[in-house]
């Protein structure tokens, strides 16, 4: 009698312990999101900044801080005085020399590409000369450039201004000034992050460094310069809706395939995107989503990005097969986007549990089975290649506890173990109900 309870449960456990272990050595692995540097604009000083038109000039390029873009080989061009040159990272980094003859007076910007997308710009100007009158009329021009990503600030637009001075009547041209002269830069719709660093034109230039004044979204300035005489410069409007970069609200992945089960959710990361590359937002954003009514979504409430946290995870889980759209939308600037996820059914695995119920159960008790009336074989086989698929079935959808493999049930190998455990529960309550029968039989002759 010992021989016999001990061989079904030596097997038992045997069996079980190996499939757990190549269940476990063989675990789906986890899907994360994309590994992508934050973008991080070039910032270049050329010096100097400020060239007599047609004559020969010297200069040096050299970047103000490292950028994320992967890009070994920098252009950077004026395309307006036909001026263009290559260079590496390292000389950028180290300090790049070129030189310039510019035929034409006038405020340009050096653009630096890479694989054709603009990543900086620094400004430069031409004048005629270092005098044009015994006392030149300066008039003080504002001007910015694009939009700049800075990580930890969000976006910044670069400000800069120049002195320009005209002679009769002539449309004005750049001109350097005597002496270092210093601005105040002012929002007249008083909306600008304060203190706004000034703005200084240096003895012999004719414009000054740019300044990067925040931008963040909805913003809505009208910067005006004053000069130590008060003398004000022209109105720069920069205005959100008009100059945003071309943000994006991105879903990864945008489609994917998991189990229709409660224990295999698909995740799904959201975040704000420029370029590929995923943003830190200056201030809480929420995102709202739909889904189908067969979809369970986790979290309830709409998915928050922050500075905290850029990036945010969506769980979706159903317990039918099925394809889903789930769409995301940022409203306070009308971003959108959407993901397809496949629900798979899991027919095979509720076959596979079914047969190692039943193959465990004949496995382990081998000979014992068939030394038995016909109906006892035929309900201890029944019962376990029932009880199989039963109990996966509860470890699916969350009713019996996982064990910490999660997703990892939903395999060949998480069947077959589910199986053959659940194969041997069903063999535990077939039999005792066939003592309960037993003894209500016993009592029914004693009484009889």
């Amino acid at each position: 009698m010992a021989n016999h309870i001990r061989r079904p449960v030596v097997t038992f456990v045997i069996l079980s312990v190996g499939l757990g272990v190549l269940a476990f050595s063989l675990r789906p692995l986890t899907q994360k999101g994309p590994a992508r540097l934050p973008q991080q604009d070039l910032q270049v000083r050329v010096s100097p900044s400020t060239f007599l038109v047609e004559a020969r000039h010297n200069f040096v390029i050299k970047a103000a801080s490292d950028f994320a873009s992967p890009c070994e080989r920098i252009e950077a061009s004026i395309a307006e005085l036909g001026w263009q040159q290559s260079m590496t990272r390292k000389e950028l980094f180290d300090g790049a020399r070129s030189e310039l003859n510019p035929a034409h007076t006038g405020t340009y910007q050096v653009a630096f590409t890479c694989d054709g997308r603009e990543i900086g710009s620094a400004p430069i100007s031409v004048v005629i000369g270092p005098e044009l009158a015994a006392r030149p009329i300066y008039t003080w021009w504002l001007s910015s450039g694009k939009p700049r990503y800075t990580e930890g600030s969000f976006y910044c637009v670069p400000v800069t201004i120049g002195a320009m001075v005209s002679r009769g009547g002539a449309t004005p041209v750049p001109a350097s000034v005597a002496r270092d002269t210093h601005f105040a830069l002012r929002d007249l719709k008083a909306q600008a992050p304060t203190p706004i660093p000034e703005l200084v034109i240096v003895k012999n230039t004719a414009q000054s460094d740019p300044i990067c004044v925040s931008f963040p979204i909805g913003a809505e300035y009208s910067l005006v310069a004053y000069a130590p005489d008060g003398k004000a410069s022209n109105t720069l409007d920069l205005n959100w809706s008009k100059s945003a970069p071309a943000l994006t609200l991105t879903a990864y992945p945008d489609h994917l395939q998991t189990y229709a089960t409660n224990i295999s959710p698909a995740l799904v990361g959201v975040y704000l995107s420029a370029d590929g590359h995923k943003l830190t937002p200056p201030k809480s954003l929420e995102v709202l989503y739909t889904a189908p009514a067969t979809i369970r979504s986790d979290p309830s409430s709409p998915l928050v990005l922050s500075p905290q946290s850029s990036l945010a995870q969506y769980k979706a889980t159903a317990l039918t097969d099925s394809s889903a759209k789930i769409d995301f939308s940022e409203p306070t600037m009308a971003l959108k986007t959407s993901v397809t996820i496949d629900f798979q059914p899991i027919w095979l695995f509720l076959g596979i549990a079914s047969g190692a119920g039943l193959i465990g159960v004949i496995a382990g008790r081998w000979k014992d089975v068939f030394n038995q009336s016909g109906w006892v074989a035929a309900g201890e086989l029944f019962t376990s290649f029932v009880a199989g698929p039963i109990v996966f079935e509860l470890i699916l959808i969350g009713k019996l506890a996982d064990f910490g493999m999660g997703p990892m049930w939903v395999s060949i190998l998480g069947a077959a173990l589910a199986g053959v455990v659940g194969g041997y529960m069903g063999l535990a309550v077939f039999k005792g109900l066939q003592g309960i029968l037993g003894w209500l039989q016993d009592l029914a002759q004693q009484r009889g």
